[in-house]
């Protein structure tokens, strides 16, 4: 399951293809991994467990003045995974703020059990997948 993050361009068809994509997030064959702009570079975590129910957490916010905190992403028992993300400078395909889009991906044979939530606020984004 992966979910992908970006601008619906021109045409704007409300479809994300992969040259509007920042940014996506997923789960694949027992680890987390986010991948930016481009799909040329891919961040991996393992797995918290490898029973039952996997969930992360992404906390990315944006100040008024427009600057980008460093993201926070944890697992389903708050461990920090993607420590090594660079902040400085900051990713500008972490920021929410550049978002109009969001499209979800589930792949496999079984009824896909997955799940993505994503609240947008005026200072950035929360988003849990599961």
């Amino acid at each position: 399951m992966q979910a992908a993050f970006g601008r619906d361009g021109v045409p704007a068809d409300g479809a994300l293809d992969a040259g509007e994509t920042d940014l996506i997030i997923g789960w694949d064959r027992g680890e987390w991994f986010i991948a930016p702009r481009g799909l040329r570079g891919r961040h991996a975590a393992p797995a918290a467990t490898s029973n039952g129910l996997q969930r992360l957490t992404a906390l990315i916010r944006v100040t008024g003045a427009g600057v980008c905190l460093p993201p926070s992403f944890a697992d389903r028992d708050g461990a920090v995974v993607f420590a090594g993300l660079p902040a400085d400078p900051f990713p500008e395909w972490l920021r929410p703020d550049a978002w109009d889009t969001l499209r979800v991906t589930a792949r496999g044979a079984d009824a896909p059990l997955e799940s993505v939530r994503a609240v947008f606020a005026a200072d950035g984004a929360l988003l849990k997948l599961r």
